[in-house]
């Protein structure tokens, strides 16, 4: 079938072995090796041998010259498409990816397989075959013609270009550990592959005494042995992660050098080349304003850097291209290889923008230090000025009050009462103002105590039933167990029930305004509800906040500075407790003062 037969069984052997070690390198290859271009070059390399070996194997079993020329014709392709390939991955170890990457590579690599084989179609190239023992059907090298001797050079050119490449490989990774190794063993398999090429192609066909002994398929197998090996053992796999780690330093928005133990830079990434104008090779003193400051650093930093410790927060002042100053923090760590020597990776983060917005945010911060302790001193100096005429204004309006009742001149008691409540107003302000000056600035001290809850309710119950009486509302309120005492500064949980009572009458038109305790052993609760207009979700996230206006819209109507419930929630946080809300639009709200119960007594 296809003119094959078992004419030459030992030559058969001798490539169709050789066809399935690479067969099962390329699986091994596929299963095992990284997908990297290195391994899609090794195999596609051992794609092409096996198609080699394959078509040798068959020009050995050929039973007839045609049918030997028709497979010999297919074999040459791929014998020196094998040697361009191997060229291809040659450089790639050596790691010429320039070179490769080069279209003209390319074309000057596997163009000329194409050549060839136009020109062995076009009967331009014509092999005279003549069969010897075990290899079969060979070509007669006095009968190959002008052409194919000069394809035959340029291939033998290549395959010299292949080896120059793995020997220079050798010498240029010498102690870069992995690197070396894996080149001594990609140089053996090519070594071991030409001196037995050359022994088997010349020495052994004179000792025998025939015309030539085709081999060279064969002995390839060595040299894809012994790349096999070097990839899945050591690390060539370093094209990628050396183009990774550029691409990495390329757009790294910090300098980075690698300053070598001599002082000069051996290395900078383009960030630090636009930064401080520098070059490779240059003094690493160059960049320091200040010659001194440069001893000082690499006698510190970059010598401890160098004596193997990682160093960072290192702070220097350096010059820009420009000639200005630059503030930066610096990182070092060591950096050891055989082709740098003992040098010094160093990572300067310019913190100018950093420290110019810091020492901004100091100023403001100290401005409004300034202001605060300036409002609070205000406060404090002018707290009598201002309580002085409001407690007189109050207090003759008082005695003018009594004098308007005695007199029966309703209509002028009417004014002189809404004066007192002004007057009274203005003065809750001004306590409220100066009570939360006091809060801010840490001064205003809480003295807890223990009492009955009870006692509190009924003495603010009065003043809670005339808040209300002015808006219509009824006021309701409820004692809570007798025995239940509170631990809080009296005088400040009256504050805050007042301003709840307050806050609730004024929000709160023909309704209903309630006042009651509760507790659960450990806790206080002291609630304040009203059925007035209530309170959206959104006001109630700034409810707390100072000077908010929930009802901004009426604030006309409703009044109030927004003091007196951030003012409340502070007070009851000072006494461990917290002020809470719940509230619904047009249904009213529900405050919570919650506060610590008296400790239970033991026994």
């Amino acid at each position: 079938m296809f003119g094959l037969g078992w004419t030459e069984p030992l030559g058969i052997l001798l490539a169709g072995v050789p066809a399935l070690l690479n067969f099962g390198l390329l699986l091994f290859a596929l299963r095992r090796l990284p997908r990297e271009r290195i391994t899609y070059t090794f195999m596609f390399l051992l794609t092409v041998l096996i198609a080699w070996q394959m078509y040798d194997l068959t020009v050995r079993a050929a039973v007839s010259s045609e049918v030997a020329s028709g497979y010999r014709a297919v074999l040459r392709v791929w014998q020196f498409l094998a040697i361009s390939c191997a060229l291809h991955l040659s450089l790639l170890v050596a790691e010429f990816e320039r070179v490769v990457e080069h279209p003209l590579t390319l074309a000057l690599l596997y163009v000329p397989c194409l050549l060839f084989e136009s020109a062995y179609a076009g009967g331009f190239i014509q092999e005279h075959l003549i069969q010897v023992p075990v290899f079969g059907w060979i070509a007669d090298s006095r009968d190959l013609g002008p052409v194919f001797q000069f394809f035959s050079g340029y291939f033998s050119v290549l395959a010299g270009l292949s080896a120059v490449v793995i020997a220079w490989n050798v010498w240029a990774t010498r102690g870069l550990g992995d690197r070396h190794l894996a080149a001594r063993l990609f140089a053996a398999g090519m070594l071991f592959a030409v001196i037995a090429g050359l022994f088997v192609e010349m020495v052994l066909p004179m000792l025998f005494g025939v015309r030539q002994m085709p081999l060279t398929s064969t002995l390839m197998s060595a040299f894809t042995v012994a790349t096999a090996v070097a990839l899945s053992r050591y690390d060539l796999f370093r094209i990628n992660t050396l183009a990774a780690a550029q691409a990495v330093l390329q757009t790294l928005s910090d300098s980075l050098l690698v300053v070598h133990r001599s002082g000069r830079i051996r290395y900078l990434n383009p960030y630090a080349q636009n930064m401080f104008g520098a070059r490779e090779g240059a003094p690493f003193d160059e960049l320091f304003t200040d010659p001194s400051a440069f001893t000082t650093f690499f006698g510190g930093p970059v010598r401890r850097a160098l004596n193997g410790e990682r160093v960072s927060g290192s702070e220097v002042v350096l010059r820009d291209r420009a000639g200005a100053e630059v503030r930066a923090q610096v990182s070092l760590g060591p950096l050891h290889t055989d082709t740098l020597g003992a040098s010094v990776v160093v990572v300067v983060h310019d913190v100018g923008p950093l420290k110019q917005v810091q020492e901004e945010l100091a100023t403001a911060r100290d401005a409004a230090e300034a202001a605060n302790k300036a409002k609070t001193l205000f406060l404090a100096t002018t707290s009598h000025e201002l309580r002085t005429p409001l407690n007189a204004i109050i207090g003759y309006s008082q005695l003018l009050s009594e004098t308007a009742e005695d007199e029966g001149a309703a209509e002028r008691l009417e004014d002189l009462q809404r004066i007192e409540r002004s007057g009274r107003m203005l003065l809750s302000l001004i306590d409220d103002l100066i009570d939360l000056s006091r809060v801010e600035a840490g001064r205003l001290v809480v003295h807890p105590t223990l009492f009955p809850p009870n006692e509190l309710l009924r003495e603010v119950a009065p003043l809670g039933i005339e808040l209300c009486r002015r808006r219509t509302n009824d006021f309701v309120f409820d004692d809570g167990p007798g025995s239940l005492r509170v631990l809080g500064d009296r005088q400040r949980i009256r504050q805050v029930l007042l301003n709840l009572l307050s806050n609730a009458a004024k929000f709160t038109e023909r309704g209903r305004v309630r006042l009651w305790v509760t507790t659960d052993g450990s806790r206080v609760r002291f609630h304040v509800s009203d059925t007035g207009i209530g309170m959206s979700p959104e006001a109630l996230q700034r409810l707390f906040g100072l000077f908010s206006q929930v009802h901004g819209e009426n604030h006309a109507s409703y009044g109030g500075a927004g003091i007196g419930l951030a003012l409340s929630r502070r007070l009851c946080r000072m006494m461990d407790g917290d002020l809470t809300v719940t509230s619904e639009v047009g249904k009213g709200s529900v405050f919570l003062v919650d506060l610590p119960a008296a400790p239970a007594e033991p026994g």
